[in-house]
Order: structure tokens, then sequence, then C-alpha cells
């Protein structure tokens, strides 16, 4: 099912049309996270995560 974010359309075509213009695709696994009712957690038994304190991009 064709589909894009919500209230968007699927971008359909656009990776064959960059590989046709000479650009390598591939995907990535972003590893989305279930949706959890925040109600339902008991954050007191959470430890913090910070993020990294320098920016790491993809590309070089």
């Amino acid at each position: 099912m064709a589909a894009g974010r919500a209230g968007e359309f699927a971008a359909e075509g656009l990776t064959e049309t960059l590989n046709h213009l000479g650009f390598e695709t591939g995907r990535l696994k972003t590893g989305t996270p279930a949706r959890v009712d925040k109600r339902s957690v008991d954050y007191s038994q959470l430890q913090p995560q910070p993020p990294d304190e320098q920016v790491r991009w993809f590309g070089l």
C-alpha cells in the first residue's frame, strides 16, 4: 500500500528517478519503536540517556 507521512502523498518513483540521475540509493532500517501510552510508564524506573555531546552526521 503506497503511503506517505500523515496527510502526505507517497513519493512513488522517487528512488527510480534518483537512480536514473546517477545517485546510489539504499534503505535504512529505522527501528521505529512501538507507540506506548505515557500514562502506562513508570518513569521512576527509567535511567536518563542523554544525547551525544558532539553531533555526528551520516555522511562525510
